[in-house]
C-alpha cells in the first residue's frame, strides 16, 4: 500500500518460512504503541527497485501479520506498506526508521530523489472504484513522470503550495477555500496560523481510507444531505445518511490570495486565484453496512453511514484530513520541490489537482450501480426507520451531546489531541500513533477502503523490494503522451467564472 502520510517502508513476515533473507547488520528492535495493542519489529536493509529506480541498502522494517493494524492489511493480500511522505525533509520527525538507525534509515523517496537533484522530483497517484464504488482499482503511481491519461489537464493544472510547508508539519497539507453541500457553503474555520480567514488546511494522505473533519464541520456537511440521523455507535459521533443520496459535496481548491511581494498568503494580496471545483461521488460519502451489525437494532437490513470521521485537528498543524474516499475524485501529482534529504530548503512543494468526477454522471451511478444492487439482492432492503438512538440530523441544530459551540465550521474540540485515524504509523515522539479504533467503527481501518492498488503488493525477493503497480520509468518532462481531454460541461450552481475541468467517470 502506497501512504502518502507515512514515510517508512513495511513488510510483512508471513512467518511460514517463506520470508527471504535481507541485510541484518545493525538490525535493531522495534516496538510500536498503536491502537489496540503493540507492534513488534525489527530493522533490516535490501535493495529496494520501483518502476526502474533502484536503491541499493535501504533501510526497511519487517514485522508480522499479528501485529495490530498490520493484520487488516495482510487479509486483503498485500505485503506491507511504502511510505512517501515528506515528513523527513529536515528534522526527520516523521520515521521511525531514521529515529531507530539515524541518517542510514532515510525513506525510500529520498534517497532516490538523492539521485536526481537537478530536477522536479514529483510523485503522481489516481485511485478508481469498482462494484459498489468503494473498492478501488485501475489507479497509478508514477515516478517523476505522470500518468498519461490526465498528463494534459496536470500540465495544466496551477500547482496549490503545501501550506503551511513541509518545513513546518511536514505534511501534504493544502488550503481548501470551500465546501458546498448541493447549493448550501459551508463555513470553515481554521486552527493553522496563517491560513486564511474562512477556509481550512486539509492533509492529503492516501494512508486512510475515509475523511476526517472537525466535529462541527463533520456535522454540516452531512446534516445538509436530506433525512441523515446521527447518534453514537461505540462512543462516537456517526451519521447515517440515505443510501440513495444524490446530494454532491463540491470541494474548492486554489481560490487563494498570494502576495506577489512576501509569497505568503494573505486577505490584502494583490493576486488572486479563482478556485477549482472538485465534485466528490455522492457513493463516496457514505460506506453500505447490511446487518445485523452488533449492539444496533439494524436486524437484517441495511444502511449507509457516513464515509468521514468527526475529529478535532492537529493543534496548529492540520484542521481536517482527506483519505482515499475524497482522493478518488482527484487525480494528484506530489511535487518535492527541493525538499530532497541534503536541500537547505523545502518551500516550494507543491500538489496539482485534476478532477475526475463528472457530477451528472455521478449522480446517475447511484441508481445504475447502488440502487441495482438492492434492486438484485445484493444487500437486504435499507432500513426505513432510524437506528435506536439516532435522531434526525437538522442542519444548523447539532444535538448537545456533541458540545459544538459557535458557528457551523468550529467546535470546542480545535485544540485536543492528534487528528485520530491519519496513516497507520505517523510521528515518532511518544509513540504518536493513530488508531483503527477511532478511523472507523466495525471492520478494520483498511478493510473499509484500501488505496486503490490492491493488485500491488510489496514482494522481498533474495533482497529486492518490488513495488508492482503501474509505474512509468520515463523522464521528468510533463509535456509528452497527453491522452488526456478536457471535458466542459455546462456551468451550474456556481458562477460562470470559476473553471472546471470534468473527466470522464469510469467505473
Amino acid at each position: 500500500m502506497v501512504d502518502t502520510g507515512s514515510a517508512d517502508i513495511f513488510v510483512i513476515d508471513p512467518l511460514d518460512g517463506t520470508f527471504p533473507q535481507y541485510n541484518t547488520t545493525g538490525s535493531q528492535n522495534i516496538i510500536l504503541g498503536y491502537a489496540g495493542g503493540l507492534v513488534y519489529g525489527v530493522t533490516g536493509f535490501a535493495t529496494v527497485s520501483v518502476g526502474g529506480y533502484t536503491v541499493p541498502n535501504q533501510a526497511i522494517a519487517v514485522t508480522n501479520a499479528s501485529a495490530v493494524g498490520l493484520g487488516d492489511l495482510a487479509s486483503l493480500g498485500l505485503d506491507g506498506f511504502f511510505g512517501v511522505s515528506p515528513d523527513v525533509a529536515t528534522t526527520y520527525d516523521g520515521s521511525f526508521l531514521v529515529a531507530k538507525l539515524g541518517p542510514v534509515g532515510q525513506p525510500f523517496v529520498y534517497n532516490l530523489f538523492d539521485q536526481t537533484p537537478q530536477q522536479n522530483n514529483f510523485l503522481a497517484m489516481s485511485l478508481s472504484r469498482t462494484a459498489d464504488l468503494e473498492d478501488s482499482a485501475e489507479a497509478s503511481f508514477t515516478i517523476n513522470t505522470l500518468d498519461p491519461r490526465y498528463a494534459l489537464a496536470a500540465n495544466a493544472a496551477r500547482p496549490q503550495r503545501v501550506f503551511p510547508g513541509l518545513d513546518v508539519n511536514g505534511r501534504w497539507s493544502v488550503i481548501v477555500d470551500a465546501i458546498h453541500v448541493g447549493n448550501t457553503k459551508l463555513e470553515l474555520t481554521s486552527v493553522v496560523p496563517g491560513t486564511p480567514a474562512g477556509k481550512m488546511v486539509a492533509d492529503i494522505d492516501s494512508g486512510t481510507p475515509t475523511a476526517e473533519f472537525p466535529v462541527a464541520l463533520w456535522y454540516a456537511l452531512f446534516s445538509n444531505i436530506p433525512n441523515a440521523t446521527v447518534g453514537l455507535y461505540e462512543g462516537r459521533p456517526v451519521m447515517v445518511i440515505p443510501c440513495n443520496t444524490t446530494t454532491l459535496v463540491t470541494v474548492v481548491i486554489g481560490y487563494a490570495y498570494l502576495s506577489p511581494f512576501t509569497g505568503n498568503f494573505t486577505e490584502t494580496a494583490f493576486v488572486w486565484f479563482r478556485g477549482v471545483k472538485f465534485p466528490i461521488h455522492p457513493l463516496d460519502l457514505s460506506l453500505i453496512t447490511p446487518g445485523p451489525l452488533a449492539n444496533t437494532t439494524l436486524g437484517d437490513n441495511t444502511v449507509c453511514f457516513a464515509m468521514a470521521v468527526a475529529g478535532a485537528g492537529d493543534p496548529g498543524d492540520i484542521d481536517a484530513l482527506f483519505g482515499d474516499s475524497l482522493m478518488r475524485n482527484f487525480y494528484s501529482v506530489f511535487n518535492f520541490g527541493n525538499a530532497i534529504a541534503h536541500s537547505p530548503g523545502v518551500h516550494n512543494a507543491s500538489i496539482q489537482f485534476v478532477p475526475l468526477t463528472n457530477g451528472a454522471s455521478a449522480q446517475q451511478d447511484v441508481s445504475a450501480v447502488r440502487m441495482a444492487q438492492f434492486a438484485n439482492g445484493t444487500y437486504p432492503p435499507e432500513l426505513t426507520v432510524p437506528l435506536g438512538g439516532f435522531e434526525p440530523a437538522l442542519p444548523g441544530k447539532p444535538p448537545a451531546w456533541l458540545n459544538i459551540s459557535g458557528p457551523t465550521g468550529s467546535s470546542e474540540d480545535t485544540s485536543g489531541s492528534a487528528l485520530a485515524g491519519a496513516s497507520l504509523f505517523k510521528g515518532v515522539n511518544g509513540a504518536a500513533l493513530a488508531t483503527s479504533g477511532d478511523a472507523a467503527s466495525g471492520p478494520g481501518r483498511y478493510t473499509y477502503a484500501i488505496l486503490g492498488l490492491l493488485g500491488a503488493n510489496l514482494l522481498l525477493v533474495l533482497g529486492l523490494l518490488v513495488l508492482g503497480i503501474m509505474t512509468y520509468r520515463r523522464s521528468a518532462s510533463r509535456t509528452r503522451e497527453a491522452q488526456y481531454r478536457p471535458v466542459r460541461l455546462p456551468k451550474t450552481e456556481f458562477e460562470a467564472g470559476e473553471e472546471k475541468v470534468d473527466g470522464r467517470y469510469e467505473d
